[in-house]
């Protein structure tokens, strides 16, 4: 299976595998969207936007792991 950093790069399209402490940020941020009720793909995609706004490709094709499948991993 692979890391999840590398799947979280690859699901957002972000341009470099984030740190730790990036994915970690990335992971809460989820945590506060779910609890505001927002659904697991779509906090995840905010929390991309937000943690990693220099690089997220709007117009990225998602596809591959599962929000969940990445937390899991971190």
């Amino acid at each position: 299976m692979q890391s999840s950093v590398i799947l979280l790069k690859e699901k957002y399209g972000l341009a470099h595998i984030p740190s730790r402490h990036k994915a970690e940020k990335w992971a809460h941020r989820v945590g506060v969207l779910l609890q505001q009720g927002y659904s697991e793909e779509q906090a995840g995609m905010e929390a991309a936007k937000q943690v990693f706004s220099y690089e997220y490709k709007e117009v990225y094709v998602r596809s591959g792991a599962s929000v969940s499948d990445i937390l899991a991993g971190l």
